[in-house]
């Protein structure tokens, strides 16, 4: 089954769509058109801190010339996916903007989170590359994005995702930073040097990345790179040694505005901020081990685009939750979690999840939340050991989960805090951010983390849950140690309080 369909970007440098096929078979999309318009709302908003009028104006009339596109391939605005990245979502008026675009243009504009640009990265990546798969999965890689306002980075070790970083480096806003030094090389260099030491500090700490061996990087200006330079071209993504990146990156840096132009075909401002990104991938790549740089040829909208067909059976979708689960491993290894015991309580409650489905009215993210949650819950004893349900909940909030959301985070956070003592109340501030719905999805899980969790109170991973049923106003907990659990009737009656209180049954564990 084919349906035709479109994503639109609107970035910190420029306003691009992609119209393309979507499949259900083997061949997920096909490309018709790619369109381009350069804008100045990086500018404004990096120096500005908002979206001016003028750009305002400049937009809706780009948006306008892109609706007489797609009504040639039968699209209206509200059937176009239309995304905006780090620019828009720091703009002060961004609700303004957002509300101006839907009026005078009909686009719906959804504002991605910092680590949204990374959960489609991931997709681009994976399906460009899925010829590389048994490379990269054997070795340690690093995936990075220079864009006009953040720099996107995975950590991969060993095919496993370990960290998740979006910074607040960019094209424009180095482009602005050097406005005020004297504008030579010499002065760029330190500028980029300065940030990517930064960087780099805090990476080394997750994975070192002299251990790298593999770069992978995205974006426009790599991209020019490799089809001007001649890469070898592998259909979906390009291929090159280290050294020949490394040198003619420093090439293409030292070009003038005019040389940058005329050798790539791009407008002016492209022409800027191309030099800088290679200069801050130069600076990033000459820190690790690499031999081989891949470039794919794909773009966060070939991602998206994914995002859209890819089923839970997808071999992509697959390696998604593999890559989530190993990002939440590394965090909790990072607090020198109990692994062994937060691997009990996530395996008890996915089994209490899926045999009282009859129930709960949860859906298979909230199951996720819930995985998570339970290999999260005791972090916090990293901290402390008195009252470290608080102290998990401040570690996860503050933590970046891969391809989980800002409001999915808080939600993990506040599962595990409840995973011990009282619940909630209008004192604490991450539940009541929340709204209705979502609270009382946490509770719900919450209530299934207490009792999952303490199914191993001692640690020591004796009793795991082989199925649950409703009798009359009870829930039947079946476990496989009823030796075990005698002697701990007591705790599982004080934990299962939050369960009774927000199901409305008793529950005996057997």
């Amino acid at each position: 089954m084919q349906k035709t369909t479109a994503v639109l970007e609107i970035g910190s440098s420029g306003i691009r769509l992609c119209i393309a096929n979507i499949n259900t078979g083997d061949e997920l999309f096909e490309i018709l058109e790619n369109e381009s318009r350069p804008t100045l709302l990086g500018s404004d908003v990096f120096l500005h801190g908002i979206v001016s009028l003028s750009v305002i104006n400049e937009c809706v009339e780009i948006l306008s010339s892109y609706k007489e596109l797609l009504q040639g391939y039968g699209l209206h605005a509200r059937q176009v996916h239309a995304i905006a990245s780090s620019a828009l979502r720091e703009a002060s008026n961004k609700d303004s903007f957002i509300d101006i675009i839907l009026m005078r243009t009909g686009f719906k504009i959804k504002v991605l989170e910092d680590l949204e640009e990374n959960h489609y990265m991931y997709f681009a990546v994976m399906h460009a590359l899925d010829k590389e798969k048994e490379n990269i999965g054997t070795k340690n890689s690093l995936i990075i994005e220079i864009g006009g306002g953040s720099t996107e980075i995975l950590l991969i070790k060993r095919g496993q995702i370990e960290a998740v970083h979006s910074f607040q480096l960019g094209t424009i806003r180095i482009a602005s930073a050097v406005q005020s030094a004297d504008g030579s090389t010499e002065s760029i260099l330190r500028i980029i040097q300065d940030h990517v030491n930064t960087i780099t500090t805090k990476l080394n700490a997750e994975l070192p990345l002299q251990s790298i061996e593999n770069v992978i990087i995205m974006g426009s200006d790599a991209r020019l790179l490799a089809s001007a330079e001649h890469a070898d071209f592998f259909t979906t993504y390009w291929r090159l040694q280290v050294q020949n990146f490394l040198d003619n990156s420093e090439k293409i840096a030292r070009y003038s505005e005019i040389q940058c132009i005329q050798q790539f075909d791009i407008d002016a401002c492209d022409a800027v901020t191309m030099r800088y990104g290679l200069l801050i991938l130069r600076e990033f790549i000459k820190r690790t081990n690499a031999q081989t740089v891949f470039i794919p040829a794909y773009s966060m909208r070939e991602g998206y685009l994914l995002s859209l067909v890819v089923s839970e059976k997808n071999k992509i979708q697959k390696e998604l939750k593999k890559h989530i689960l190993a990002s939440a491993r590394s965090i909790g290894r990072k607090f020198s979690f109990d692994e062994a015991h937060a691997n009990c309580v996530r395996k008890n409650i996915l089994k209490l999840f899926d045999t009282l489905e009859f129930m709960h009215n949860l859906t298979k993210r909230d199951r996720l939340l819930a995985e998570l949650a339970a290999l999260l819950h005791d972090i916090g004893v990293f901290i402390r050991s008195g009252s470290h349900h608080k102290h998990s909940e401040y570690i996860i909030s503050n933590s970046e989960i891969f391809s989980i959301t800002n409001d999915e985070r808080i939600m993990i956070a506040c599962i595990a805090r409840y995973h011990r003592k009282g619940g909630p109340n209008s004192t604490h501030s991450n539940f009541m951010f929340l709204d209705k719905a979502d609270r009382i999805r946490v509770l719900k899980l919450s209530a299934l983390l207490r009792i999952a969790d303490v199914l191993d109170h001692n640690h020591n991973q004796a009793i795991e849950v082989v199925s649950a049923e409703r009798k009359s106003d009870n829930i039947i907990i079946y476990t496989n140690n009823s030796f075990e659990l005698s002697l701990l009737q007591q705790e599982i009656k004080k934990k299962a309080d939050l369960f009774e209180f927000v199901f409305g049954y008793s529950v005996v564990v057997v």
